[in-house]
């Protein structure tokens, strides 16, 4: 069966998540861990994406990202991971790829997902997993000249102090497991997620099926007698 082409659409924000291959460990080299955020920077700045909210963790990289079009969703993965593949299989001496497959991304309503995709990204990281994250931009502890806070965020409060504080608690009380779930089932289906108005607009620029197809065989009509 031939895989969905990827649902990639500009001016809205995805989630994006690159696996790494079972034995291989991310974050093993902090030079190279800081030299994966530098080339993250360049592929955006290249492809004209905005970054929100990143994590790289030891197992995988996950993004929160709006690309300007739906093809430079591609563009940036394609050269961010190419370009630390080389540095990284140089350094440890290895050949081949870093990566399971192809990434995985779901496309997202801004106004309905964009803080629980926030919360996604950086909720291992807040809870002590090692990683380079923005977490600590979105707590105030430092700014990250990489991303560009999403609007959803600064509607958490009219102050630096009260967005900060908010977003925290929302950190410490982690994102549901319902919604967690429904985030997840989108990565691996490269699903959208949002309203009915929302999945229908974005149904108009695409044939590809953008929500998961009921499951079972399609129902039989029946022909009633007149």
């Amino acid at each position: 069966m031939a895989r969905l082409a990827r649902a990639a659409f500009g001016a809205l924000p995805h989630i994006v998540v690159q696996h790494a291959q079972a034995g291989i460990s991310l974050l093993a080299d902090t030079a190279l861990s800081e030299q994966a955020l530098a080339f993250l920077g360049e592929a955006a700045a290249a492809s004209n994406s905005s970054i929100h909210a990143y994590a790289l963790l030891d197992d995988r990289w996950v993004l929160l990202v709006t690309p300007s079009s739906g093809s430079a969703l591609g563009e940036l993965m394609q050269s961010w991971s190419r370009r630390f593949s080389v540095v990284f299989n140089r350094h440890h001496a290895r050949r081949g790829t870093l990566w399971t497959g192809r990434y995985r991304a779901a496309v997202l309503e801004p106004d309905e997902w964009m803080i629980d995709a926030l919360l996604y990204v950086e909720q291992e990281a807040h809870q002590g997993q090692p990683a380079l994250s923005s977490v600590a931009h979105h707590l105030g502890r430092r700014t990250d000249p990489l991303l560009t806070d999403p609007a959803g965020f600064w509607a958490l409060g009219n102050t630096p102090f009260e967005r900060e504080a908010r977003y925290r608690a929302m950190l410490d009380a982690g994102l549901s497991s319902q919604r967690r779930g429904l985030m997840e089932q989108a990565l691996r289906g490269g699903w959208a997620l949002g309203s009915s108005r929302f999945l229908a607009a974005l149904a108009e620029q695409t044939d590809r099926p953008l929500t998961p197809r009921p499951r079972g065989r399609p129902r039989k009509a029946i022909n009633v007698p007149n």
